[in-house]
């Protein structure tokens, strides 16, 4: 008897397991994971479809969305976005509401930029016009769950990959305030640099040569998107922070890889 209820408490211990394990994915799940912690799925928000825009990818759940995908200049002579003057970039790609709680929506049009520099921009879909935008987004990928959120990602209008959450409320984009951006990027050095113990200085941790291998691990939080100070782990295995000079530039960069790109 003993030996039975052993094997059936075993039994539902891994049905509880199995039921928990395959419960409702949290805010930004990004993938199911095994036991071995590796995602099955590299996608972010696999549940998402996606449309390739020029140079650019928005991820969007299907329901409760309408998609538009016209130029402005194929647009009714009287929408308010309509443009006729040959100079026609942007396209009007769809409405949806974000966050469907709050029966607002949003018409969400994309620009390439004026030198590859990719743009999202948001309008109230009952208020529009070219100087009513509510907010602008410089990135390569947008992410529209529906979840009262958009994410984006991608190395335009600022110094590298930017992984960033904004949370929407009737109109106002707040961004989710995290304790550092991840960079992750595995590049060299271009000049001699210090490696402190702060990001504002301090004490010198080491010092390493130009042309010299490194992990740029995480860059520290800021408003502006000009990012200067970066923590980064040496070929040898130390971490410090080192500082960027200004004009970080293509092609005059301290670091390979971490540079303004945008207007």
């Amino acid at each position: 008897m003993r030996v039975i209820l052993n094997v059936l408490t075993t039994v539902v211990c891994v049905f509880l397991f199995s039921l928990q394990a395959n419960a409702a994915k949290p805010e930004g799940a990004e993938g199911s994971a095994g036991l071995s912690g590796k995602s099955n799925d590299e996608k972010p928000f696999p549940f998402l479809e996606r449309q390739q825009l020029g140079g650019a990818v928005i991820a969007y759940s299907p329901k409760d969305v309408v998609m538009i995908m016209k130029r402005t200049d194929q647009l009714d002579a009287d929408h308010p976005l309509y443009c006729g003057d040959g100079m026609c970039d942007q396209m009007v790609v769809l409405k949806t509401a974000i966050s469907p709680a709050l029966k607002m929506e949003y018409l969400v049009v994309y620009s390439p930029g004026p030198s590859a520099d990719p743009t999202f921009i948001f309008y109230d879909a009952a208020d529009v016009g070219y100087d009513k935008a509510l907010f602008t987004i410089g990135c390569t990928t947008l992410y529209i769950p529906e979840n009262g959120n958009i994410y984006t990602t991608g190395h335009t209008n600022n110094m590298f990959d930017m992984r960033r959450k904004f949370r929407v409320n009737l109109g106002e984009f707040t961004e989710e305030v995290q304790p550092f951006y991840y960079v992750g990027l595995t590049t060299k050095t271009r000049r001699a640099m210090k490696l402190y113990d702060k990001p504002e200085g301090g004490k010198v941790i080491a010092k390493i040569p130009a042309n010299y291998a490194i992990e740029v691990l995480v860059a520290e939080f800021s408003d502006g998107l000009f990012i200067r100070n970066y923590l980064i782990k040496t070929q040898f295995g130390l971490t410090g922070w080192v500082r960027l000079g200004e004009n970080q530039f293509y092609g005059n960069a301290d670091i390979e890889g971490l540079f303004y790109a945008g207007d």
